[in-house]
């Protein structure tokens, strides 16, 4: 099994967010919130949850630039 240390996870999910348009502050919080659940062991929101998540950015069901 690869471990990745949670600093590593919380980079690249940060890095990758802001590469599909999210603003550095809202990837910030969304790579945050992925890997903490992952960490807490919450696995249907966590990193299993990512590749879903970028695949609605790209199919338009995600607005990254929608304000609630």
């Amino acid at each position: 099994m690869l471990r990745v240390s949670y600093q590593e996870l919380l980079n690249e999910l940060n890095r990758a967010l802001q590469k599909l348009g999210l603003e550095s502050e809202r990837a910030s919080l969304c790579a945050r919130l992925f890997t903490e659940t992952t960490c807490d062991g919450v696995y249907s929101h966590g990193l299993n949850r990512f590749s879903r998540f970028v695949t609605m950015i790209h199919n338009g069901s995600i607005d990254v630039h929608a304000r609630p």
